[in-house]
C-alpha cells in the first residue's frame, strides 16, 4: 500500500468551489487523466476512463454510491473505484487525495486492493 502523501506533496489540481454535491470534474495531475467526485459530503480522485468501453467518465450520472458511465451501461462505486455492473472489467484507479479550505490536491494512485464485488449482467438476476 502506498504511503499518503502530505498536501506539500501533492498536485493542486481544482479549488472546492467548482465543485457542487454530486458533481464531477475531469483534470490532470502527474499526467494522468483524473475524475474528481464530490458526493457523500467528499471528495473522490478516479481514474477518468471508463474500462467498459474506454470513454471518458467526466459526463458520468453521480448518484449514491454509484458512479455511471455516460456512454455504456458500466457502474463503479466513486468510493474505491470497484466495479458495479457490467461492461466494465476492470477496476478504476483511485488515487490520494486531501484539501483544504480552498483547494483540492490529487496524490499517487492508493495502490489499495478492491474485493470481489457482485458485478451484475444482463444474465444477472435481480430480486426484488
Amino acid at each position: 500500500m502506498t504511503t499518503m502523501k502530505s498536501i506539500a506533496e501533492m498536485t493542486k489540481v481544482a479549488l472546492r468551489k467548482d465543485l457542487t454535491p454530486g458533481t464531477s470534474k475531469a483534470v490532470e495531475a502527474g499526467g494522468q487523466k483524473i475524475l474528481l467526485v464530490y458526493a457523500g459530503g467528499d471528495y473522490f480522485a478516479l481514474d477518468n476512463r471508463c474500462s467498459g468501453c474506454g470513454g471518458e467518465l467526466q459526463d458520468a450520472r453521480v448518484s449514491v454510491g454509484m458512479l455511471s458511465c455516460a456512454r455504456c451501461p458500466s457502474m463503479y462505486y466513486y468510493r474505491h473505484g470497484g466495479v458495479k455492473r457490467a461492461p466494465a472489467a476492470e477496476p478504476l484507479k483511485a488515487y490520494q487525495l486531501r484539501y483544504d479550505s480552498e483547494a483540492i490536491y490529487v496524490g499517487p494512485e492508493k495502490g489499495i486492493k478492491i474485493k470481489e464485488h457482485k458485478v451484475v449482467t444482463k444474465e444477472t438476476p435481480i430480486k426484488w
